[in-house]
């Protein structure tokens, strides 16, 4: 699932026609889906009691450091390798 969001999200920063961009990001909310929803499911149910909200903290605590990275890795891509379209 990592694998396909990462290709969707690298295409989605390369294309400007609105079919594909919308047809990418429904397939990056659907390969996101499984984490967010899951996640904190299996944290519950398999951290030790103990440590529950800790284990659950971090897991929220790395949304938005992953997301801060993920924005940083396609910007400069885009910037520095772009190959064309449109701009």
């Amino acid at each position: 699932m990592l694998l396909l969001k990462g290709v969707a999200c690298a295409l989605f920063s390369y294309f400007s026609d609105m079919i594909v961009l919308y047809s990418l990001r429904l397939l990056m909310g659907i390969t996101q889906a499984f984490c967010v929803i899951y996640a904190p499911v299996w944290v519950n149910e398999f951290s030790p009691k103990e440590k529950s909200t800790t284990w659950m903290g971090i897991l929220h605590a790395f949304v938005p450091i992953g997301k801060e990275n993920k924005f940083k890795i396609f910007s400069f891509s885009k910037e520095n390798f772009y190959c064309g379209g449109n701009n």
